[in-house]
């Protein structure tokens, strides 16, 4: 049975995955990539983009790394040994005119946290990211006078305050948000919704499957052309293939796109299944 947050307590925040990653998470770093936390931390820090922004689509779109794992070495690259502190990063965020949008972030976040005994609230750079098992919803500043509740509900349609997001970044779990304006907003409605991301908060989210219709025709055209790729494309899991369309199509510079093909086809051509 989940426990009630007394609201006269402090917030007990959690630290992001990034501000010290655990076993767990470094070892799927490592395992995926070839590179460790430190690795990529120093890599960003000197080679990639000196803005934040910039420099996590550096490492999605030149490196090829996944939202999260991008944010997870950006964080990282910006601490730079400096302790994490969420005072300072919730102060950041709800600075000068904002502060009056703290009781509104605190009633959503105890809200959640009151929906079980696992889920973690961890304030970094931008937003106050809502765990379970996987991110279930977030709180981030959209303007002086509103806050964003994003929630991850899959295809479920917009309803009324409820809007489903028309885009959103690959690997994004947040398909919709609502606007809060005050702590009035963080309503009966504002907690259904929060349950039932907190519900799906614990699955993991199934990708469509790539088939071979799907295939883009420069991507068709570049495996035609090597008879080895093609047969070593064929041999993929559909999850493999999955992985490696989403990470092209994401590119969002034609030149990217291009260099992404050139080394699904040769990686294909070497007897390597996957990105790294």
């Amino acid at each position: 049975m989940a426990k009630k947050k007394d609201a006269a307590t402090p917030i007990p925040w959690s630290p992001p995955v990034s501000a010290g990653m655990d076993d767990r998470w470094r070892e799927k770093l490592l395992t995926t990539t070839g590179k460790n936390l430190d690795a990529w931390a120093s890599l960003a820090r000197k080679k990639g983009p000196t803005t934040r922004k910039e420099r996590r689509e550096w490492l999605m779109e030149t490196h090829g790394l996944g939202r999260m794992f991008a944010w997870y070495v950006d964080a990282a690259a910006e601490r730079d040994g400096e302790a994490w502190s969420p005072e300072t990063l919730i102060a950041r965020q709800f600075d000068g005119p904002r502060k009056a949008l703290l009781p509104i972030m605190e009633a959503v976040v105890r809200t959640a946290l009151a929906l079980g005994d696992d889920v973690r609230a961890c304030p970094c750079e931008t937003m106050i990211p809502l765990y379970r098992t996987f991110v279930f919803a977030e709180v981030k500043v959209a303007a002086i006078d509103r806050i964003d509740l994003g929630l991850a509900l899959g295809d479920v349609p917009s309803d009324g305050r409820l809007v489903k997001l028309s885009s959103r970044a690959a690997g994004n779990r947040i398909t919709h948000a609502i606007a809060l304006k005050s702590v009035a907003d963080v309503d009966r409605t504002v907690k259904r919704h929060l349950t039932a991301a907190y519900a799906l908060g614990d699955e993991k989210r199934r990708r469509a499957m790539a088939t071979p219709d799907a295939l883009p025709t420069d991507v068709v055209k570049s495996l035609r052309a090597s008879k080895s790729a093609g047969a070593m494309w064929k041999s993929l899991t559909d999850a493999m293939r999955n992985d490696w369309l989403r990470w092209i199509t994401s590119a969002k510079k034609p030149e990217t796109r291009a260099q992404r093909i050139v080394r699904l086809v040769e990686r294909m051509e070497a007897g390597l299944k996957k990105i790294w």
